[in-house]
Order: structure tokens, then C-alpha cells, then sequence
């Protein structure tokens, strides 16, 4: 076989290969359009435009979270804080109420903790500032949302923590870095490029991670969910401890606080696989003296599918709507919010 040959081989090889790829991100784009590269996502600081300084005749709450509370996937508008807002304001009274999201991807309990009391996030800057922290913003009342992947993350050694923490102190990182060692099958600078440029990668990349899911070769099953949540485990611990930390906080500077905590959105139905895990969050939360408040009442009989982005599975604006709607009425019956 000739060099010639061999080039044109090559050549047709690679243009197959684009060929293919360019059918499946219009095919994807067209048939999938809530597929959306992260470049395409809202990721602006959902805490800017609210000053330190709470104005007048203001009732202001400030919301804990990880990047369902940021609300990773949606725009900073269809935010469960941003549609309580809208609730909270949409009645007829003479106080005027500000939803302050200082949720932010990736956290867990523990980092909650350090956004309320220790540093916040410069909603300008990004970057760790001690003015930010949740108590700076003078709140009448804290809901701090918790994911069930909490006491994962919260799984990492004390150690670990600190050194995490000490880069973030000096700015080396912010919290939206990923700690963990990068994992996928294919060169992370590609991995990146790919996720923020095409809608098709996104598309077989959830389906390659619930693949592993059902193989049982990642950690994000139901029955490791609830080991977590076993007497003894290290990341439950470590939420328990955080949790305890926060509550102290809020009765230190007289602020009711209410534990929110979200369901995974798989079989929202009574064979739900994590009931016993919310009970016994609800249960701390409880015995810690939050207000508690378990959102898959809420969810429960509905579609979790279609109420997550498509690209990566956190809750959508629907879903979003659904939490503020569950929360906006807690609120009011428990006479958390005054004027109703």
C-alpha cells in the first residue's frame, strides 16, 4: 500500500468520524433542546444587587446552600429564592422582602457553615471575602437547604478540609473548584472544552454516568446513599457537626432557622429508596432546635425526570417552583414571616 493510500485512508477515517459527530450534535440539538453547554448557563453571583446594608422596613432571609440552592442548570430568575421572593411580595403588605441565595456548587454542610459565619463569596469578585458571610447580611431568618449528597462530601478528612481551606483563605481557590482527583476516561483540558461547546457530549455523558450507576461502579447508588447516613460514618459526622455549628450560630444572634432538605428526584413515589435518611436529618435537624421542613412531600407522585436539567440531572425551573411554592407556605403557617 502506497503512503498516498494510507493518507487518504486517514483522511476519510477523520471525516467520518466529524461526520458522525456533527450529525449527533444537530440530531441532539434538535431533539433535546434543554441540553445546554455550560457556557450557556446563568452562572452569575446570585447574591449581587443585595447590599450588607439591609434597608428599611426590609425583611431579609438568607438561603445555605450547595448548587441546587445556586441553582446550577437555570437561570438566576427560576431560583427557588428568587420565586419565593416573588411569593413572599406578591401580597398586599407594607414590609418589603429580600431572598438572599448565598448558595454556591459544591458545597457541603460544612462549607455552608464557613458562608454563614467565616467568609462569604464577593458576589463582584468571586473570591472568598470575609465581609460576605451570611451574617453580614443582617437576616431575619436562615433556611439552609441540604442535598443528600451532603454527608459525602462532607466525607473528606479534617486535613483535607483545612488544606481546602487554606488555598481558599488566600485566594489560591474558590470554593466552585473540585477538589477530587479528575476521573473520566478522556483528557480532562478535552473534557472541559467539550462540556462548555457541545450539546451531543453532554447528552451521551449522562447517559455514560448512569450507565456506571446502574453497573454499580459509582458511588451515587441508593444503597450507598443511604451507608452514608450509617451511626459512625465520618461524612455524616461531619454534618451532624455543622448542622449543630449553624444552629448555635442562629440562636447566638436570635435568628430562626429553618433545615430544608431536598430529595433526590428518582422514584418520587412511596417506594422512594431514602425515606429513612430524611427522617433522621429531620430528626438532628429537630433535636439541633431548626425549624424543619422535608420537600419530597412536595415532589412525591410527580415525574423526576422531567423535573431535572436534562444535561446533568439537578432540579429545574419547575422543580424550583415547586420548592418555593412547599417553602413560601411553611413559612406562613409557622408565622416565620410576619404580614401573613
Amino acid at each position: 500500500m502506497k503512503f498516498k493510500d494510507i493518507l487518504i485512508g486517514i483522511a476519510i477515517s477523520l471525516f467520518s468520524i466529524l461526520l458522525f459527530f456533527a450529525v449527533a450534535e444537530i440530531a441532539v440539538r434538535i431533539l433535546y433542546p434543554g441540553i445546554i453547554p455550560t457556557t450557556m448557563f446563568d452562572w452569575s453571583s446570585r447574591h449581587k444587587g443585595y447590599p450588607l446594608e439591609k434597608p428599611n422596613n426590609t425583611f431579609r432571609i438568607v438561603v445555605l446552600g450547595d448548587s441546587y440552592t445556586f441553582g446550577q442548570g437555570v437561570k438566576r430568575n427560576e431560583t427557588f429564592s428568587k420565586k419565593l421572593e416573588e411569593l413572599l411580595n406578591s401580597y398586599d403588605g407594607q414590609i418589603r422582602f429580600e431572598v438572599v441565595n448565598l448558595g454556591f456548587c459544591g458545597l457541603n454542610t460544612v462549607g455552608e457553615l464557613e458562608i454563614l459565619g467565616e467568609r462569604g463569596i464577593n458576589p463582584e469578585t468571586w473570591l472568598p471575602d470575609e465581609r460576605y458571610t451570611g451574617l453580614a447580611y443582617n437576616p431575619d431568618l436562615i433556611i439552609l437547604e441540604y442535598t443528600l449528597n451532603d454527608a459525602s462530601t462532607s466525607g473528606r478528612s479534617m486535613e483535607q478540609i483545612k488544606q481546602f481551606n487554606d488555598k481558599w483563605r488566600t485566594g489560591e481557590v474558590v470554593l466552585r473548584v473540585n477538589p477530587e482527583p479528575y476521573r473520566l476516561p478522556i483528557p480532562e483540558p478535552l473534557d472541559k472544552f467539550l462540556t462548555k461547546k457541545s450539546r451531543a457530549y453532554l447528552f451521551f455523558m449522562e447517559r455514560y454516568r448512569k450507565l456506571k450507576a446502574t453497573l454499580g461502579l459509582v458511588e451515587d447508588s441508593p444503597d450507598s446513599t443511604v451507608d452514608r447516613y450509617k451511626d459512625g460514618s465520618r461524612g455524616w459526622g461531619g454534618s451532624v457537626w455543622a448542622l449543630n455549628e449553624i444552629a448555635s450560630l442562629s440562636r447566638q444572634n436570635g435568628i430562626p432557622a429553618l433545615l430544608m432538605v431536598w430529595p433526590l428526584q428518582i422514584k418520587l413515589s412511596d417506594d422512594y429508596p431514602f425515606k429513612g435518611v430524611h427522617n433522621k436529618i429531620i430528626t438532628v435537624g429537630n433535636s439541633l432546635g431548626f425549624y424543619t421542613l422535608d420537600l419530597f412531600s412536595a415532589f412525591k407522585g410527580k415525574d423526576g425526570q422531567s423535573l431535572s436539567v436534562p444535561s446533568d440531572g439537578h432540579p429545574n425551573a419547575p422543580a424550583h417552583e415547586i420548592a418555593a411554592k412547599a417553602i413560601f407556605g411553611y413559612l406562613v403557617n409557622e408565622r416565620l414571616v410576619p404580614s401573613f
